[in-house]
């Protein structure tokens, strides 16, 4: 969701910020720009943050507005070197919320990236099924379960006689 801010009411935090962002905007630094002040820990790594005109926000987000402008709505913002505390606007993109997680390293992203199942059958073509929730299974482990299974029916369940 984008935040209308007002210039002239963030110009005393823009000024902590701005000391960070003036050398990339010079083109005198090209990597990660760790932001050193107070931060916070997310399920996702730790994201730096700043008060600004009396309110609390996210460092790498006022990084992008203040070199690039506003962050369109739906968007969020991406850091492509992987380093939640940087705020170097040129490690920033806006994305959407799915591209954001498939970049990432959680086990969504790790599973959308497999090409093959654990036993080794190819996870596309024909031998991919996609279940009504969005997963994505082999259909070649998926059919050898259905043998095992209907095998297991069809021997009977003698494990109940012998509880007798």
């Amino acid at each position: 969701m984008t935040t209308d801010i007002d210039p002239k009411a963030l110009e005393g935090g823009y000024r902590r910020l701005d000391a960070r962002l003036i050398p990339i905007l010079r083109g005198e630094r090209m990597g990660c720009i760790e932001w050193s002040g107070y931060t916070i820990k997310t399920g996702s790594g730790r994201y730096g943050k700043i008060s600004v005109g009396g309110r609390s926000m996210m460092v790498h987000r006022l990084a992008y507005q203040r070199t690039r402008g506003p962050i369109p709505d739906g968007l969020v913002i991406d850091h492509l070197c992987r380093n939640t505390v940087c705020c170097n606007p040129l490690h920033l993109e806006a994305v959407t919320h799915r591209t954001n997680i498939l970049r990432g390293e959680g086990h969504t992203a790790r599973n959308a990236r497999k090409r093959y199942c654990k036993r080794g059958h190819p996870l596309f073509g024909e031998n991919l099924r996609i279940t009504v929730n969005g997963y994505r299974n082999c259909q070649k482990c998926r059919t050898l379960m259905q043998r095992v299974r209907k095998a297991i029916r069809a021997r009977g369940d003698g494990a109940s006689d012998a509880d007798g």
